[in-house]
């Protein structure tokens, strides 16, 4: 639960990266968020395929109501 508090924080400030340089927030999210899974790969902690198959979902559907869908 830990990592994925710090995923959150860190893809929050990627949004607010990007909103400042006046690019679209989600891309911000997406990029810090890749660049963050890429950090803990290379730290050698990996979560399990089932977790992030969970996540990837959540964040799929989450991603469509704040959009309107």
């Amino acid at each position: 639960l830990l990592e994925l508090g710090v995923l959150v924080l860190v893809a929050r400030a990627g949004s607010e990266t990007f909103r400042r340089f006046g690019v679209n927030p989600l891309v911000g999210e997406i990029a810090f968020g890749f660049l963050m899974a890429v950090a803990l790969g290379l730290m050698g902690l990996h979560l399990d395929k089932h977790v992030l198959e969970i996540f990837s979902e959540l964040g799929i559907l989450f991603m469509l109501f704040l959009i309107g869908l």
